[in-house]
Formats: structure tokens, C-alpha cells, sequence
């Protein structure tokens, strides 16, 4: 990175207006069904709303003329569209640019697990082109996506860990968690650990008008400053709410953000459509 910014890499060179996201089953993105289940944690925000309503084109595993919200929550993780790795790599390579990259769901220091094929350091920048050219913040934040040092008896470096593989490809930053990112597969309508953490995230990010984001590390940060731990005064949830918001770092200077294509049409919308509240039904 460093030697980046002495070729005089302008980091503020986004203004994509693009966005690409995977997460796997909607976990993360606030993308559950609300159907009012007993006991049942509601999503804190719809985020590609969020991000549409600041002018962003979200690109989930699709190109924009045809817009697939990921795999369906509802559907085996092990199933799905058979063309979704094709239509997901098409939209990270869509020549408009991304200003972010996220995978979420099941993930390793040196691949993320998507359908069809993983995303790992060998996808770069073959199959993956745009990361040295559009400079996105990156989010690879399932289990260990973040974790910088690798096992002991591999290599290490950009060819074998997402975190060096994609600053080296370019990135300007990247969060990922260092350890377990738990989440809530296998219980849907629980929106706990990893997903609550980076739905506030969004929220924060997004939160400021004018033309820019609040910047990254305070949106990372107060997002874990305003986490409800051990929500229901379950200690077993409170232990690994307390894990995985401990293990989310942000690699890369914490004061960058990212600019918004154009100011949102409707800002007091916001507060009505993109955020929900925090309730167990």
C-alpha cells in the first residue's frame, strides 16, 4: 500500500458509484423476511436500500439489467442459480467501476466459499480485473476473511491470504474479522453476532448527507460501541457477540470514506425504509 501512495495513487480516485455484494443467504445484508416468528431478532437495516439511496448502483451476482438479490435465504446454500459465479464475476468486472466489494457467508484467510467456485489470492487479477483500477474498499467478513498471518506450514503473502492478496491487487482498505465471524446459518430470523455488526456499520457509513461517507474506522468503531451485547441475557450469545466484535479489524488509514455518486433524492426517507428496529417479536 504504501508503495501505491508513492506512485501517487489518488485514493479519493473513486467515484464509481458502484457497488458488488455476495452475501451468502442475506445474512449480513438485511436481507431475512421478517414473517414474526416467536423470538425472532429483526434485522436492523435493508442494505442495498441504504446504499441506493445514496445513488450507489448495487450489483449483487448480477449485472444491473437483472438484479439477483444472491441465493435465496430461503433455498439450500448448496443449491442456486448455476450461473451465479459467472454473474457475480461479471458484475466485480462491470467496466463502471465499484467503489466496495463484500462477501460475506462462509470464508478462510485464503478463500471465501461462493457457489460455483471460491474466491481466493488465484482469482487475482485474472478472473478479478478491477481491483487496481476502480481502488474499492474491500469486505470479505465471514470466518477468518480477515486473518493477515496465515497457518503456519503454507507460505503466506499475496498469493495465499485474501487481506495481502487484495491490498497488493490495490484495494484501499479492507475489513474482515481475524477469527470466527460468527453468524446465524442454519437459524434464519436471528439477526445476531456478524450480521448485526455490519448492518450498523452500513447504517454509520451511510448516515452522513453532502457528499461523502462517514469515514471508515469511525463507522467500524461506533458500530461496535453501540452493539447490544448479550441480547436476551444469553451468555452464550453474549460470549461470541463479545469474539466476533473484538475480531473485526479494518486494514488500511481509518479517516478514508467513500464519495457518493450524487446526494440521496429523499433523505428523510431513510429513517422509514432503509432502518428498522432492534426487536425480538
Amino acid at each position: 500500500m504504501l508503495s501505491l501512495l508513492e506512485e501517487g495513487v489518488d485514493w479519493n480516485n473513486g467515484r464509481r458509484g458502484g457497488i458488488v455484494m455476495a452475501s451468502v443467504a442475506g445474512w449480513e445484508l438485511g436481507l431475512e423476511p421478517d414473517d414474526g416468528r416467536p423470538g425472532e431478532v429483526a434485522d436492523l437495516a435493508d442494505v442495498p436500500f441504504l446504499l441506493r439511496a445514496k445513488g450507489f448502483a448495487v450489483r449483487n451476482d448480477d449485472i444491473p439489467s437483472s438484479e439477483v438479490r444472491t441465493i435465496d435465504v430461503l433455498s439450500p446454500y448448496e443449491g442456486g442459480n448455476s450461473n451465479w459465479i459467472t454473474n457475480f464475476r461479471s458484475a466485480a468486472n462491470n467496466a463502471s467501476g465499484m467503489d466496495l466489494f463484500f462477501i460475506g457467508g462462509h470464508n478462510n484467510y485464503d478463500h471465501a466459499t461462493l457457489p460455483g467456485d471460491s474466491f481466493s489470492p488465484d482469482d487475482t487479477p485474472t478472473r478479478y480485473t478491477r481491483f487496481g483500477i476502480d481502488h474499492p474498499v474491500a469486505m470479505i467478513v465471514g470466518c477468518h476473511g480477515g486473518t493477515p498471518v496465515p497457518d503456519i506450514d503454507v507460505p503466506g503473502g499475496p498469493d495465499h491470504c485474501m487481506v495481502y492478496d487484495l491490498i497488493h491487487e490495490g484495494v484501499r482498505a479492507f475489513i474482515g474479522a481475524s477469527g470466527y465471524s460468527y453468524g446465524s446459518p442454519g437459524r434464519l430470523h436471528k439477526c445476531t453476532w456478524g450480521e448485526r455488526l455490519m448492518q450498523r456499520f452500513f447504517i454509520n457509513l451511510t448516515s452522513p448527507s453532502g457528499s461523502n461517507s462517514m469515514t471508515l474506522g469511525k463507522a467500524l468503531s461506533e458500530a461496535k460501541r453501540d452493539y447490544v451485547f448479550g441480547f436476551g441475557n444469553d451468555y452464550a450469545i453474549d460470549a461470541l457477540d463479545r469474539k466476533t466484535v473484538t475480531e473485526f479489524n479494518l486494514f488500511g488509514v481509518p479517516w478514508a470514506f467513500i464519495f457518493y455518486p450524487h446526494p440521496a433524492p429523499a433523505e428523510t426517507a431513510l429513517d422509514e425504509a432503509g432502518e428498522t428496529a432492534f426487536e425480538s417479536s
